[in-house]
């Protein structure tokens, strides 16, 4: 294969896995326990160890609630009142926690008969209070709707063929309810944004879907594509926009989505208003230098996100304009790390993780650090910047080096910001569009 250059080829080879070991700070045996670092990027772009911002303070195993294992679980759902709901594929079935990850409640989902329904390939899970829905999404046989105790009420038909693409396929992925019951639903390389039904189950259209790449490199794959046989073609990148993997919806009705695709080197997180158009910086997101694998993202109340990288298993924590704070975590069977990250969620105690392989829920709670950064972060999201200065002390004092901390504690000690003033929106600040949501139709 390398010819005569095979031992160039190898020390290439050899200086990439290299380079790639320790573009990260390392993980290994700790002197405070954890089987991971806490890191963030200085404003050279370089990986800085920082205190811990959050701790694993619970696994969950269907064991440890008194149930048989969980088996391949792929999702999971935190609902208004603070109950979990988690997504346990392999068994069929849906293991409900209260607020506290206790009190255990399996449902079983059933036909209208009350016969069991035999899923092929469950991947998501969305809940809404009122009306009492779950909906699952099974990438081989649809969207389902039940209600609270697991039973069937309608499932959701695909768009009729005249509204979609010829190659469209009907995989659904993931499912979320906006505020207003507008259910959105992403599917399996679908490059046109996410399917909105209403309460009724009727297909509404397309949303959020992003502009065709026509870059010369596109447009040369496209011509190659039409003249070489079906499965070289298949092989060669492809020239469409990125497809989204996940998404959540914050309170206010934004909606956050992570993507894959062709060469996109920005952007992997987006926030999408009533319109369909990004608020968030276009800019890179996820590990610098490192093959990104973003498998799901989760807002909480006060707007921070909280990306998932599934190929290192780290997650990344953003405050609400989209600067990364610190990431942690990893892969492992250690506490605290995970053989195949398929979700996270915030909930009322700070973040659950999801591992399929490994068959466990993983609750992690911010430590006093991470408590004090995200403070600081919210008052200065308010101009309160002068507030903000005890907190950012008590930061600098785990870290004389954090950056955040640094800027921040800049702003209040040259007195910008007013804490009685009235703050005006500026550019870089999510913004709801008035007008009614754009329901748009798939085309080529």
């Amino acid at each position: 294969m390398f010819g005569k250059n095979k031992q160039i080829w190898l020390f290439l080879i050899a200086f990439l896995l290299l380079f790639q070991l320790f573009l990260i700070p390392s993980v290994g045996a700790r002197e405070d326990g954890l089987a991971y670092v806490t890191y963030y990027y200085d404003a050279l772009n370089d990986p800085k160890e920082t205190a811990p911002a959050y701790l694993p303070t619970a696994v969950i195993t269907g064991e440890s609630l008194g149930l048989d294992g969980f088996l391949e679980p792929s999702d999971l759902s935190v609902s208004e009142d603070g109950s979990i709901w988690l997504l346990d594929s392999g068994n069929g079935r849906i293991v409900l926690l209260d607020s506290g990850l206790k009190n255990p409640k399996v449902i079983q989902p059933v036909d209208q008969k009350g016969e069991a329904i035999s899923f092929t390939n469950l991947t998501g899970i969305a809940v809404r209070q009122n009306p009492s829905w779950i909906v699952l999404t099974d990438k081989m046989q649809g969207v389902y709707v039940l209600d609270h105790d697991g039973k069937l009420l309608r499932q959701l038909d695909p768009p009729a063929k005249n509204l979609v693409a010829e190659d469209f396929v009907f995989a659904p992925l993931k499912a979320e309810f906006d505020e207003t019951g507008i259910l959105y639903v992403i599917l399996e390389n679908c490059y046109m944004g996410a399917l909105q039904y209403d309460e009724t189950g009727k297909y509404l259209g397309f949303f959020g879907s992003e502009k065709v790449d026509m870059s010369g490199k596109a447009i040369l794959n496209r011509f190659w594509k039409k003249i070489l046989p079906e499965e070289m073609a298949n092989k060669m990148a492809r020239s469409v926009p990125v497809e989204f993997v996940s998404f959540c919806m914050d309170e206010d009705g934004f909606l956050y989505t992570v993507r894959k695709g062709n060469d996109a080197s920005v952007g992997q997180v987006k926030c999408l208003n009533a319109l369909g158009e990004n608020v968030l910086p276009e800019k890179p997101y996820g590990d610098i230098g490192t093959t990104l694998q973003l498998a799901d993202v989760t807002v909480d109340e006060l707007g921070f996100i909280t990306v998932l990288d599934s190929g290192s298993g780290r997650m990344l924590q953003y405050d609400s304009e989209g600067e990364l704070l610190y990431a942690f975590g990893g892969k492992g069977s250690q506490k605290g790390l995970a053989l195949d990250p398929v979700a996270v969620a915030a909930c009322d105690a700070g973040l659950l993780l999801l591992d399929k392989t490994g068959g466990r829920l993983t609750l992690f709670t911010p430590t006093s650090f991470g408590e004090d950064v995200r403070q600081a972060v919210s008052l200065c999201a308010k101009g309160l910047y002068a507030q903000a200065k005890l907190p950012w002390e008590r930061v600098l004092h785990r870290d004389a080096s954090y950056a955040p901390a640094n800027r921040g504690l800049g702003k209040a000690s040259e007195g910008q910001g007013d804490d009685a003033a009235v703050l005006l929106p500026s550019a870089s600040v999510k913004t709801r569009a008035s007008a009614t949501m754009v329901q748009l139709t798939c085309s080529e």
